[in-house]
This record gives structure tokens, C-alpha cells and sequence, in this order.
């Protein structure tokens, strides 16, 4: 086949191009629907803690340390809860599960840079806990919802 060198430059253009599409359509059809199922961190990885309000009370951020409002805890042991919520791991549940307790535990957290807090509500069941946050429904995988309470 005799093409000229433009003719030749055409045709390998129109191939990348070719091959460009066909990659990016393979991506689409190996994207798997449950990965959204898979364990992922509670809060985002580069969250900053200011508030977490609990049981009528609030453990707020001081410069490095703090403060829980009223008073009653240790700063070590505040800075034990906020790691924990840190660390927290939960999974997406299928369906709205079936309840044994109808009245959550509601906990909200309040992030820099974030205008409203983020409500998490934890129904402890016999064997997990499931909280709902923004509509959906997660099992708290770890730590133990003791960890994230009462710390």
C-alpha cells in the first residue's frame, strides 16, 4: 500500500485516537458496583476535628488539645475518642435493616472547613452496630461503638 508520509501521519493519528477511546470505554466496563460495599474510613482521611457533641455534652478542639464541655474527662482520654472516630471503619448495608432499638444514639460531628456538621446515628443491634448517616445505612466495623461513646 503506497501513502504518502501525511497519508501515513493521518493514519496513525486516527489510531491513537481509536485507541484512546477503546481504553477509556474498557475502564467503564471494568468498574465494579461493589466497590462501594467494600470497608472505607467514616470520616475523610485528611479531616480535622473541631467538635464532636455527644450525650448533652461536646469535646471541642483547644489549639493542640481538648475540652469536653462539661467537664469530666481526662485530655488524654478526649484525645483517645477523637482518634477513634479518626480511625473508625464501616461498610454499606444493602437495605434499611431491620431494628431492635428505635431511638439512635445521635453523635455530630463538626469538621474544619465544613458550614454543618455530620449527623451519624448508631442503633446498636445484637450482633453490630448500623448507623445511618445522609440516608444510608453503614455497619460500624471498627472500633466497638464503646470506643467512639464513652472512649
Amino acid at each position: 500500500m503506497r501513502l504518502s508520509q501525511r497519508a501515513w501521519n493521518n493514519v496513525i493519528i486516527f489510531a491513537m485516537l481509536v485507541m484512546i477511546v477503546l481504553f477509556n470505554l474498557s475502564d467503564i466496563f471494568k468498574s465494579d458496583s461493589s466497590a462501594e460495599y467494600q470497608p472505607r474510613p467514616l470520616l475523610p482521611d485528611d479531616a480535622l476535628v473541631m467538635t464532636i457533641e455527644l450525650d448533652g455534652s461536646s469535646v471541642e478542639r483547644i489549639g493542640q488539645g481538648w475540652r469536653q464541655t462539661p467537664v469530666s474527662e481526662h485530655e488524654s482520654d478526649l484525645a483517645a475518642l477523637v482518634q477513634a472516630w479518626q480511625s473508625a471503619v464501616v461498610e454499606q448495608v444493602d437495605s434499611q435493616p431491620e431494628l431492635n432499638q428505635r431511638s439512635p444514639q445521635v453523635v455530630i460531628i463538626w469538621l474544619a472547613g465544613e458550614s454543618q456538621g455530620r449527623v451519624f446515628e448508631f442503633y446498636p443491634q445484637q450482633s453490630d452496630v448500623l448507623l445511618r448517616y445522609q440516608q444510608s445505612w453503614y455497619r460500624l466495623l471498627s472500633p466497638g461503638l464503646e470506643r467512639l461513646i464513652n472512649a
